[in-house]
């Protein structure tokens, strides 16, 4: 939340110097325009990172394996629709995805198959693990008064995540005769899903070349955290958003 209220005030600051620099003009492009519709193409700098660390049985005895998901920069579309509702302040909402595919380090303690209590480690690297956010972000902004082609809108709210994780289920190892040590060969991944509330503050910057159409920039930042559905009694905590950035089209009307 620090880190929320804080992209905020940065951009309001910075918008507010902008908006000072010289007296409005409010006969350009879309000076007029109470709704807009922005579309865009963007990047989110870090999603899902956390570890695992769970149990299982293996010749009636039991084994542990730790799992590491690090944060990896994800693909975004994003969407946006508002509408000034008094003066300058209004309501929009957003939908933005995200999606993004790496490896996941994992290390295991392995039961030996004939003497107990002479577990071997073993270290190996799930590929492939896919992630994807969806999220709808309620944006209560402020347009500030345009400046022929520009427009500058900070916004902030609550954002409802939902995402899914492929997860380390599982680990298939190479035993060869007399079994003290054992080789990683594979890991078996399920699916897991979770979804929660958390934040988003941001700043768009758009250029309109006409009363309707323009370009424009996004920098937001949201975040949430909640846990993912591993199976029926074992719960991941996940986290989910990051400092996303990207450009698009800017619609007025």
């Amino acid at each position: 939340m620090r880190a929320i209220v804080t992209c905020l005030l940065m951009s309001f600051v910075s918008a507010s110097a902008f908006a000072q620099a010289r007296p409005p003009r409010r006969s350009g492009p879309a000076a007029d325009a109470k709704w807009f519709v922005a579309l865009n193409a963007a990047a989110q700098n870090r999603t899902g990172t956390f570890r695992d660390n769970f149990t299982y049985e293996a010749f009636a005895e039991t084994g542990t394996i730790d799992a590491e998901y690090p944060g990896k920069t994800a693909a975004m579309f994003d969407v946006a629709v508002g509408r000034r509702v008094w003066r300058r302040v209004g309501l929009g909402v957003g939908f933005s995805r995200a999606s993004a595919s790496g490896g996941a380090p994992l290390s295991a303690r392995v039961p030996h198959p004939l003497y107990p209590n002479q577990h071997r480690d073993v270290a190996g690297e799930a590929g492939g693990i896919d992630r994807s956010e969806s999220a709808t972000h309620v944006q209560f902004f402020y347009d500030f008064p345009p400046r022929r082609h520009m427009r500058v809108r900070v916004s902030a709210g609550p954002s409802f995540f939902n995402a899914e994780q492929q997860i380390v289920e599982a680990i298939e190892t190479t035993e060869v005769y007399p079994y003290d040590s054992t080789e990683f060969r594979a890991a078996t991944v399920r699916t897991a899903s979770g979804s929660g509330v958390g934040a988003n503050a941001a700043l768009d910057v758009s250029w309109m070349f006409s009363r309707r159409f323009g370009v424009g920039g996004l920098v937001r930042f949201t975040r949430a955290s909640f846990d993912l559905d591993a199976d029926g009694s074992r719960r991941v905590p996940s986290e989910a958003g990051g400092l996303q950035a990207g450009g698009g089209f800017r619609i007025a009307f």
